[in-house]
């Protein structure tokens, strides 16, 4: 029984570990931010917990009689303070604006470290001694180090996997961020509680296996430790490095969501764990285990050179996959975990393999098993910290994809080479490293160095081309440019789109900025979340208002000045503050209020996004704006499945007493929100349409007149309550619709779904003139029926009823003759025909 009681135990808490740390990250994103550095800093506390627990717990466990017991101390410890830790999340909600309130961004930053090491240190010093601690349980012998650690390394990992399988795809979205944690708790305390009883007993005999006689083990001199720990710290970097990049190649294969973060690490978690279990039976075999490590750790940089060009040939494999049966989720997800294998597996297996070797070879006495376990831990740590702060920071911006994978790999050949130097089996090192350092320069010179760039213009159709592209620490930027139609087009990993400067685009992107400019009294101090192609922010610029748009990525901000022509070279302008910071983040440090708060269309499919779209969120913004101002978040049907919409809807209601939804296009829908009624003044929009600054650009996308706007109407206060009753609401604890909206392939048939949500809009539009009407209000009913016709003839036209839905453009026209959408309707129309 205690054979499998005990394997069990650590099992779970691998499983417990990684729960932790996906809710903990996603907890802190919504206060930090969710930016890549804050992400990075919530990641290096966690791994810092780990290596300074293992270092503390491990030197410990040397010491005490019952290890075992120790254990079960840890486990609840661990539970107790992760429950502090998920209880003390409302009361940082409340601390953390009050300490960063007006803070410039170098003592922000600081502010944030220490908030994350005040949250996570203490759980995660007390996770970091369970290994070592463990180690000292299971053996007390240098003959079974080996084997000991590979398997516990083995089923701790195979734990996390579970771990970040549950929590990534049913967790999270089923029980919250929460209750996901307190799941976490009660495996803790359970596994604590439950090694009460056992530590008591001999256990160390349920263990025991009749002594068989062992070759006589050479164990290493104490100074010969230091450069052993040295190389494993340098391999460590190399593997965080590694999942830093993988993570950016394959985000250019699919999208960035929560299950593609999730299926990556599984993988990854994994294929250490296999590895680990590998070297069970043959890690104490092994007089010289840095002779393997040494060939592992040459193995791993000879996969990582060859690992560019094969990821040339992956779009296409992706090309093929799809095509092999019909897209589904389960689909989806099987691709998804089949491509990250290719990637990681081969590398992240010899990565598990490498740890009980270096512990075999670590282990200089008997006496010390626990703090030896808990060195080699502790420098492999310390070197995954510094691998993923600088590949994040410092390697990527500067070098490229391309070239930080060179780079680790030539560092992981050269710790291979200088392990096989230190190894005893020196009559062999000569001609390995003499053939490796042959081998790395005939492929590092056969590599051409711009293989990402050309794989991704290889994906692109005549007649798009790559412009532009920018490797930056957040994302990849890139710019294709359609060279029969002169349109410029932003996307980021590929997959992204931002925008574009075609007729359509431009003009939503500048009704972003106009509707809810226009409908705002005399704006004087406008924010802008998300800066992107900087077309809507250039348009806010022609109001005379202070303008502050929040844009995280560098590489966004440079490729925006491709549409310098129709952004006004925004980034010039003296009235506009830019802000490379989580627009969420900057509004929790700021103080002050707004006129105008203007959201962008994010995609809340991708990991972070569904920050912008929770109540809390909504809420941050409500207390920001200033009596009488206006809160607008724009949103793209083709991103958002009905449920998903209706319930980010429901929660924009639940947070401001007076709501309205309006529309750019049929598909694009602002939800504009205050503390006061809006207050509909047609006269002075009128007047403020006639302003020589913005006449010429009104009448460009037509909304030059005040029946235009009111025509894009779609629903007051108590029809959007009605609309959306019933709805679940969208909180940072239960941010579902993170993992709801990819799960539904809306993509694949978001022509059919926006065809029917389309006629549920029509038929609950808010009535704006009365049946006696006087001559304005009869203008304004012609205006609002044409744009009724316009929605059913866009629906017919996704359902491929063209003939139709032509008719009911010119019924539009006949009512309304200066019907902008009805003539973008028709243009798109014939450009779709033309195609066909």
């Amino acid at each position: 029984m205690y054979r499998l009681l005990v394997p069990f135990v650590f099992f779970m808490s691998g499983a417990a570990g990684l729960i932790y740390e996906i809710v903990w990250a996603r907890m802190l994103s919504s206060v930090l931010g969710s930016d890549v550095i804050a992400v990075s800093i919530v990641t290096s506390v966690f791994m810092a917990g780990l290596a300074i627990g293992s270092w503390l717990f491990g030197k410990k466990a040397d010491q005490v009689e019952k290890p075992f017991f120790m254990y079960s101390i840890l486990e609840i410890a661990v539970g107790l303070s992760a429950l502090s830790v998920t209880a003390a999340f409302p009361l940082l909600n409340e601390l953390y604006p009050l300490l960063l309130r007006n803070l410039e961004e170098p003592q922000a930053w600081t502010v944030k470290i220490l908030l994350a090491v005040a949250m996570l240190i203490v759980p995660t010093v007390f996770m970091g001694g369970t290994l070592p601690t463990m180690s000292r349980f299971m053996t007390s012998k240098l003959h079974r180090i080996g084997r000991t650690v590979a398997g516990l390394y083995g089923i701790n990992t195979l734990g996390s996997v579970l771990g970040c399988f549950i929590g990534g795809f049913f967790m999270i979205e089923n029980l919250g961020l929460k209750g996901s944690s307190e799941i976490a708790v009660y495996i803790n305390l359970s596994i604590g509680f439950l090694s009460f009883p056992l530590s008591r007993k001999d256990l160390k005999t349920a263990f025991r296996t009749p002594h068989r006689k062992e070759g006589i083990l050479k164990t290493w001199d104490p100074p010969r430790i230091k450069p052993i720990l040295a190389l494993y710290a340098l391999a460590g970097f190399t593997s965080l490095a590694y999942e830093v990049i993988w993570t950016r190649i394959l985000s250019n294969l699919f999208l960035t969501t929560s299950y593609a973060f999730s299926t990556m690490l599984s993988v990854y978690l994994l294929s250490l764990a296999i590895g680990s279990f590998l070297m069970k039976k043959t890690a104490d075999r092994m007089t010289c285990p840095l002779f393997p490590f040494s060939l592992i750790e040459l193995a791993i940089g000879g996969w990582a050179l060859i690992s560019i060009p094969l990821f040339t040939k992956m779009p296409g494999l992706v090309g093929s996959l799809n095509s092999a049966g019909q897209i589904s989720w389960l689909h989806h997800t099987v691709i998804m975990f089949c491509l990250s294998s290719v990637v990681i597996a081969p590398p992240s297996l010899l990565m598990g393999m490498a740890f009980p070797l270096v512990n075999k070879a670590c282990a200089a006495n008997e006496r010390e098993i626990g703090f030896s376990v808990g060195k080699v831990y502790f420098f492999n740590t310390v070197g995954c910290i510094a691998g993923s702060l600088a590949t994040g920071f410092l390697l990527l911006p500067f070098l490229g994809l391309q070239s930080t994978v060179t780079c680790m790999a030539v560092l992981n050949i050269l710790i291979g080479a200088s392990s096989l130097l230190i190894s005893e089996k020196t009559t062999f090192s000569c001609l390995p490293v003499a053939v490796t350092v042959v081998a790395i320069s005939v492929l590092v010179g056969f590599i051409p160095k711009d293989m990402i760039s050309r794989s991704i213009s290889s994906r692109l159709r005549s007649p798009w081309k790559l412009t532009y592209y920018h490797e930056g620490a957040d994302n990849s930027t890139m710019i294709f440019k359609n060279t029969l139609s002169g349109v410029t087009r932003m996307m980021t990993n590929f997959h992204q789109y931002i925008g574009d400067n075609s007729k359509t685009m431009t003009r939503i992107q500048k009704w972003q900025a106009h509707l809810p400019l226009l409908l705002a009294e005399n704006p004087q101090r406008t924010l802008i979340v998300g800066g992107g192609t900087g077309i809507t922010t250039g348009a806010a610029s022609l109001y005379d208002a202070n303008i502050t748009c929040c844009e995280m990525s560098e590489g966004v901000l440079e490729a925006s000045k491709y549409f310098k022509d129709e952004n006004r070279d925004y980034l010039r302008k003296d009235s506009v503050q830019l802000i490379r910071e989580d627009g969420r983040n900057y509004l929790l440090r700021s103080s002050g209020g707004f006129d105008v708060i203007i959201g962008d269309l994010y995609n809340a499919a991708m990991s972070g996004m569904v920050n912008l779209y929770t109540k809390e969120y909504y809420s941050l913004c409500r207390d920001h704006l200033k009596t009488g101002g206006i809160m607008c978040q724009w949103i793209s049907m083709k991103d958002f499945p009905e449920d998903a919409f209706k319930s980010v809807m429901a929660t924009f209601c639940s947070v401001f007493p007076h709501f309205s939804l309006w529309f750019a296009s049929p598909d694009i829908i602002a939800m504009i929100g205050g503390k006061a009624p809006l207050h509909l003044n047609l006269k002075g929009i009128d007047e403020r349409m006639k302003s020589p600054k913005l006449t010429t650009e009104l009448r460009e996308i037509g909304l030059d007149d005040p029946f235009h706007l009111m025509g894009h109407l779609l629903m007051g206060q108590a029809d959007g309550e009605s609309f959306v009753s019933g709805f679940p609401v969208v909180t940072d604890d239960f941010p579902f619709i993170e993992y709801s909206i990819p799960r539904s392939m809306h993509y694949l048939r978001y022509k059919k779904d926006m065809a029917f949500f389309l006629r549920e809009l029509n038929s609950h539009r808010s009535r704006i003139a009365n049946k006696k009407q006087n001559s304005f209000e009869k203008g304004l009913d012609r205006c609002y029926r044409a744009k009724t016709h316009v929605f059913e003839a866009y629906a017919l036209f996704l359902e491929g009823h063209i003939a139709r839905a032509e008719r009911e453009i010119q019924i539009a026209l006949n009512l309304y003759p200066m019907d902008m959408d009805a003539k973008i309707l028709r243009w798109n129309m014939d450009m779709d025909q033309r195609k066909l």
